[in-house]
């Protein structure tokens, strides 16, 4: 799946809608009945930050697995194939 902008991306991440289609913020303990598990692997044609707080989280960047821990920040750019 190729997400082309940030609706249509939260909107496959089962995530709510963002509040302005070109800027999205917010924490993913807000949208946790929302959340999946696991995603299908998937592109999409926007930057993404995410900032690990607290627990861990596992993605998948090409073909690379990485483990993100308590402090880690990620921040792929558009087009990269990722789950997590």
């Amino acid at each position: 799946t190729i997400f082309k902008d940030i609706p249509t991306l939260l909107k496959g991440l089962k995530l709510p809608p963002p509040r302005n289609p070109y800027f999205q913020i917010h924490r993913f303990e807000d949208a946790l009945d929302s959340q999946l598990n696991e995603t299908a692997i998937f592109r999409s044609n926007t930057y993404v930050m995410t900032m690990i707080t607290e627990d861990e989280a596992h993605y998948k960047i090409g073909l690379r697995n990485y483990e993100m821990t308590k402090g880690s920040l990620y921040f792929p750019g558009p087009k990269h194939l990722r789950y997590y």
